[in-house]
């Protein structure tokens, strides 16, 4: 009895000890998104959603695990959200058709300013910063669920 108790203990301890483990391995891929209302033309409003995908180590190369390519990413973690939603308040109305050339513009828009960042951080201009806004769709705020 008194093995099969110390068997079951170190079973727990072990299964607990894996857990964490796992809960502390850093997934190369960042996700994050922001919601934005939007008046569609003869639509009404609507909530945008962008979601977007950060890389944040598109290598094995030292530069992609240096503490300036970290700040880097963070920064533009935070930034790129404001930037989205400006963008999208900046009109007053948008048409269906208007939210593709949005999004294209809304991709250079991320690019330029994390060109515009890595000489703050003392990255080269051929530093990759990879992004894919993987959301961008309309929801409806009066719909019922």
């Amino acid at each position: 009895m008194f093995k099969k108790s110390i068997l079951l203990v170190l079973t727990v301890v072990c299964l607990i000890t894996a857990e964490q483990g796992w809960a502390s391995v850093r997934s190369p891929i960042s996700r994050d998104s922001v919601t934005a209302p939007v008046v569609i033309q003869n639509q009404g409003l609507y909530n945008l959603v962008i979601g977007i995908q950060f890389l944040d180590a598109p290598s094995g190369a030292m530069v992609y695990h240096s503490e300036e390519y970290e700040d880097l990413m963070q920064r533009l973690k935070v930034e790129w959200a404001g930037l989205a939603s400006g963008m999208v308040l900046q009109s007053k109305e948008h048409s269906i058709s208007d939210l593709a050339a949005l999004k294209n513009k809304m991709e250079k828009a991320i690019q330029a300013l994390a060109e515009n960042l890595k000489p703050q951080y003392g990255l080269d201009a051929n530093v990759d910063v990879v992004f894919s806004l993987t959301d961008f769709f309309l929801l409806d705020p009066h719909e019922e669920d």
